[in-house]
């Protein structure tokens, strides 16, 4: 008998892309890449990576059950600091309007906060056997 798994990675899966397609103006698919300034395909790139980063780390933590927290936390700030860079593409600036400015700040000082908690809880070498060879016989 298969035991159901609490949250399966279908849903996982279709949960994030409907939530791109639902956050994603609608104009960005109507301009074409050709109209594009160079910073405006470069944050287009960017947007692109960063929701791929954090498909990356949903696809992960389905097998990775120590750090599924993380893995799902930092995958949604990865999505929404994409998700800023497609609102860029509209507004020019990174720092305007303010709520985009603090999307992105928040997004990073979130990731900080997870690299650091991962440094707690990652597996760390024995420190009484980690270079030690007073065991070994010669």
């Amino acid at each position: 008998m298969k035991t159901p798994t609490p949250f399966p990675a279908a849903y996982q899966e279709t949960a994030v892309v409907s939530l791109l397609s639902m956050t994603i103006p609608a104009n960005i698919f109507a301009t074409s890449l050709a109209a594009m300034d160079f910073d405006q395909i470069f944050n287009l790139i960017e947007g692109i990576l960063w929701i791929g980063i954090a498909a990356g780390l949903i696809h992960q933590s389905r097998s990775k059950k120590r750090f599924r927290g993380l893995l799902i936390g930092s995958a949604i700030a990865f999505f929404l600091f994409g998700i800023s860079d497609f609102i860029e593409i509209q507004t020019r600036a990174w720092y305007r309007p303010w709520t985009l400015l603090a999307l992105k700040v928040g997004c990073v000082v979130f990731l900080i906060f997870q690299f650091f908690r991962y440094l707690k809880i990652k597996p760390r070498p024995h420190d009484a056997s980690f270079g030690d060879h007073s065991s070994t016989k010669e």
